[in-house]
């Protein structure tokens, strides 16, 4: 689901009531995607019971809005933005973390190699993130050359299935998409 700026779905859904809500009807995942940029949708993800260890949570942050400079669509959210996103949807809980509008393989591969190489722990404060990151996001002007769309990632399985993604959720592990 995507979560404005004001912290509500198009429908006015607060983030910690879609939460709840997935764990009523018992939705195997869940979770937040595109708005305007990885800070905004921190911000929701951070309302989400991260106590729902048995269900898949999933950020997919966009890369900030586009911007149409000279002649070209550009979205300003570098691959260290994304890779430090990553990092934080993770130690927020978060078991599928990727890009939505604006991802380019680029930053794919900052938020896998931050997610291997930064240990795990525990969520900063939310009056931390929000000092640190700052709402709306953090933008940084350095323009995109390769504009891309990350397509969105298979369903995250049920139990017993024996595909790589299932059993790597499973294990714990925070994959990015």
């Amino acid at each position: 689901m995507t979560f404005d700026t004001a912290g509500r779905s198009m429908m006015g859904i607060k983030p910690g009531d879609y939460s709840d809500f997935a764990a009523e009807i018992e939705l195997q995942g869940f979770g937040a995607n595109c708005g305007i940029g990885p800070a905004e949708l921190i911000d929701s993800v951070s309302y989400f019971d991260s106590r729902q260890q048995d269900r898949f949570v999933i950020a997919k942050g966009n890369c900030g809005i586009p911007a149409y400079v000279d002649g070209e669509i550009h979205y300003h959210g570098t691959p260290e933005l994304m890779a430090e996103y990553a990092v934080i949807a993770r130690d927020l809980g978060v078991r599928i973390v990727g890009g939505c509008c604006g991802t380019s393989p680029e930053h794919i591969r900052a938020m896998r190699t931050a997610l291997d190489s930064v240990q795990k722990s525990p969520p900063p404060p939310k009056k931390k993130l929000k000092n640190a990151w700052g709402w709306p996001g953090k933008i940084c002007n350095r323009p995109r050359r390769q504009i891309a769309r990350t397509g969105a990632i298979a369903a995250a399985g049920v139990p017993g299935e024996t595909d790589r993604l299932h059993r790597r959720l499973l294990a714990g592990r925070c994959l990015p998409t």
